[in-house]
C-alpha cells in the first residue's frame, strides 16, 4: 500500500510533539495537557482508520507541525533537546521492532492499558502510570537510553517522571507509524524543504 507525503509529516510531528512535551515537563514540570492527552490517544489508538486519526486529526498536532517547522529551518534555539528526544525515540523504534518477544510484551500491555480509558479520563494519573511502567519494563533495558535533561525538582517528582516516560513511549510509537507510512532519516535529509512546506500547510488546513 502506497502512502502519502503527508503522512509521514503527520508522523514526524507526532514524534516531535511527544519530544517538546517530553522537553517541556523535564524542564517546566507542566505540558500542554491537550497535546498531553492527543499523544496518549495516540498511544492507545490500536486500530485506526487513517494515519491522521491516529491523532484524533491534523488539528491536534498543531504544536507538533509547528515545532517540526521551527527545528528543520533551525530558527528554534531551545529545540535541540527535543530533536535529540526524537532522534532517540527513531533508534529505539529500530530496536524494539528487532526484538520481536518485546514488542509483543509492549502490545500485549499497550492493550491491557487501553481498557483503563473505560473507567478514567486518557490523563488520568493511573493511566499514565500503566504507560509509564510499560517504557521501564521494555525500552529503558536497552543498553542505550534516552537520557532526559530538566530541572532536578521535577526529574524527581513521580508523577512528573511518569508523564515524561509515557510521552517517550508515545513518541515510539509515532517512529513505529512512521516507519509504516514509508518514513526514514535518510527522506528527512533529502527532503527536508518539501517536509517544511507540507507541514505549513497542514498548519494553514
Amino acid at each position: 500500500m502506497k502512502h502519502s507525503f503527508e503522512e509521514q509529516v503527520l508522523a514526524i510531528a507526532g514524534m516531535v510533539q511527544a519530544g517538546k512535551l517530553v522537553d517541556d515537563l523535564a524542564k517546566k514540570g507542566l505540558a500542554d495537557n491537550r497535546d498531553l492527552e492527543t499523544m496518549m490517544y495516540a498511544l492507545l489508538e490500536t486500530d485506526p482508520k487513517n494515519t491522521e486519526s491516529v491523532f484524533i486529526d491534523k488539528s491536534h498536532l498543531k504544536n507538533g507541525l509547528s515545532e517540526t517547522v521551527d527545528i528543520l529551518q533551525q530558527q528554534s534555539t531551545q529545540a535541540s533537546d527535543t530533536l535529540r528526544y526524537v532522534l532517540g525515540m527513531v533508534y529505539l523504534e529500530r530496536k524494539l521492532t528487532a526484538h520481536q518477544s518485546m514488542l509483543q510484551v509492549v502490545a500485549s500491555r499497550i492493550s491491557q492499558c487501553k481498557q483503563q480509558i473505560e473507567h478514567f479520563p486518557l490523563t488520568h494519573e493511573n493511566i499514565i502510570a500503566n504507560a509509564a511502567s510499560i517504557y521501564a519494563d521494555t525500552l529503558s533495558t536497552f543498553r542505550f537510553r534516552i537520557q532526559v535533561n530538566g530541572q532536578p525538582q521535577f526529574l524527581q517528582q513521580k508523577d512528573n517522571v511518569n508523564k515524561i516516560r509515557a510521552m517517550l513511549l508515545a513518541g515510539i510509537r509515532s517512529a513505529v507509524l512512521w516507519r509504516q507510512v514509508g518514513g526514514s532519516r535518510l527522506k528527512v535529509i533529502i527532503h527536508r524543504r518539501k517536509i517544511i512546506e507540507c507541514a505549513k500547510t497542514l498548519l494553514k488546513t
